[in-house]
């Protein structure tokens, strides 16, 4: 594996954060949301926050380490780009397929 077949967290959250938009996107056109209801809907479960809460709810949060050097505290940040990289990684995984995406992101209480 050569350095630039690595990818960091932060790459897979950046994809995984646009995978969580387009799963709510899509579901909301599929129940004939009104564009407004679907923007909400996004406004409310893709921010980092919500994300965070989710991770922490979820029990995510117990696998993910905190930094020695701050006290190995777990801050909401992290948890939220946990949340959104592992949806990633499943994406990529499974052959960039959104099925699986769709039941990790209701699994952990998303969607």
């Amino acid at each position: 594996m050569n350095a630039e077949d690595i990818i960091s967290n932060k790459d897979l959250a950046l994809l995984g954060d646009t995978l969580i938009k387009l799963i709510l996107v899509k579901e909301g056109l599929r129940r004939h949301a009104t564009r407004g209801h679907i923007n909400n809907v996004i406004s409310e479960k893709s921010p980092n926050a919500y994300l965070a809460q989710r991770g922490f709810s979820t029990g995510l949060a117990e696998c993910v380490y905190g930094n020695r050097s701050q006290g190995n505290i777990i801050y909401p940040g992290p948890i939220a780009s946990t949340m959104e990289a592992t949806v990633r990684a499943v994406f990529n995984d499974n052959g960039e397929k959104i099925t699986p995406v769709k039941s990790v992101i209701e699994a952990m209480g998303v969607s």
